[in-house]
């Protein structure tokens, strides 16, 4: 059994390990869609796909659908589009799955982590042999990033300049 410990001799949380980068990649998120405008939230660029609003969409349908159907192993199905269609209502869920993430990785330890998992049906690509919660935490991130991203790309393809950000 793996242990890690903090200074204070607890164990140490999966809220304590990944947060502070995950939440980093939020802020980037909030401050770029929060100077655009409900047109350019929803723009699309020539010979793009995507917009800032499908991305917001598409991470927080993500997040929902990686922590409860993959890590906790609950029957579930991430909210529809049609359910977010206005801005109040994407970014409401957006803030709830956040809330329902960080609640449960201040749950989750070292031990917990590494607790084996199968990938239910809906994930896109080829899960490793000895799949543990780990790696669908790390998993979970990377995509994180690679969407704020775009969304950074997208803004900055619209001449928005989010505060902040260098």
């Amino acid at each position: 059994m793996a242990t890690a410990a903090t200074t204070e001799g607890r164990p140490l949380t999966a809220a304590e390990l990944f947060l502070p980068n995950l939440r980093g990649w939020r802020q980037v998120l909030l401050q770029c869609t929060a100077a655009m405008d409900d047109r350019q939230l929803h723009w699309v660029p020539p010979g793009g796909v995507n917009s800032a609003a499908w991305c917001v969409r598409h991470l927080a349908q993500s997040e929902d659908w990686f922590v409860n159907a993959v890590i906790l192993q609950k029957n579930m199905q991430p909210r529809r589009s049609r359910e977010l269609a206005t801005r109040e209502a994407l970014f409401g869920y957006l803030q709830a799955v956040w809330a329902h993430t960080d609640a449960r990785m201040a749950e989750w330890d070292l031990d917990y982590l590494l607790q084996p998992r199968t990938m239910p049906p809906g994930f896109r690509g080829t899960p490793p042999e000895h799949l543990t919660v780990l790696w669908v935490v790390n998993q979970m991130i990377q995509h994180f990033a690679y969407h704020a991203g775009q969304v950074r790309m997208l803004a900055r393809l619209m001449g928005v300049e989010p505060g902040g950000l260098g």
